[in-house]
């Protein structure tokens, strides 16, 4: 039987979430003058709770991380490029959790095909893939759209965990798989279920949610 090993992103390989801080690490780079207003309106909708309004009428659009990545909007995918790629270096890579990298090379070892099935955007984690050689094609994460070389500021596709749930289901057939999840979060329930086995990867400082699930644990501190 194929074995298979799915592994969640953020929290669960690098030890924060990544999204989010790929475009404040741009913003800080650059200090574009359009992506610092961006933020301001941004900040003034969280603040004066406009938006936590919108996020409970539209609980599946990804409000805030859609304003975040609006920010993005004008800059040449050549840019952006050259920023993922360094953000990879100087950001994501000292922060890698060991005992997770550990598992996911172990299991390469044995022959398992591993796949990284992230709400982070493709542009960055390729570089991961790219460094423990798994194939772009084994990368499910959030592209982000561009036009004519231009960045549009909003994803290419769907961001949610059950667009990622369809492309697993129309590559594999479970029945035939021997497979094993890795994430940190409840919200990642649907993909842990998906496998045969599942890993919750926990901070030692915070209280696990799995007990009652029976899954495994791997508890990582600081």
């Amino acid at each position: 039987m194929n074995k298979v090993a799915l592994f969640d992103f953020c929290e669960t390989i690098a030890n924060f979430q990544t999204a989010d801080a790929f475009i404040d690490y741009v913003r800080s780079i650059t200090r574009r003058r359009s992506m610092i207003n961006k933020e301001k309106i941004r900040l003034f909708l969280k603040r004066t709770y406009i938006l936590k309004v919108l996020g409970r009428i539209y609980p599946r659009y990804s409000l805030n991380k859609r304003l975040i990545l609006w920010q993005l909007r004008g800059f040449t995918e050549h840019e952006l490029e050259q920023y993922a790629q360094t953000y990879y270096e100087v950001k994501i890579k000292p922060n890698l959790i060991s005992d997770v990298v550990k598992e996911l090379i172990n299991h390469q070892n044995n022959g398992w095909r591993v796949l990284i099935v992230s709400a982070g955007y493709e542009i960055y984690l390729k570089y991961f893939c790219l460094d423990f050689n798994i194939p772009l094609e084994d990368l499910i994460a959030v592209k982000i759209k561009f036009k004519r070389d231009l960045c549009l500021g909003c994803f290419d596709g769907g961001d949610r965990l059950w667009d990622k749930i369809d492309k697993l289901n129309e590559r594999f057939d479970r029945s035939s798989l021997i497979s094993i999840a890795y994430s940190d979060s409840p919200t990642d329930l649907p993909l842990l279920k998906w496998a045969k086995e599942a890993v919750v990867v926990r901070r030692s400082d915070k209280i696990s949610w799995s007990n009652n699930l029976n899954f495994k644990e791997i508890v990582w501190s600081k």
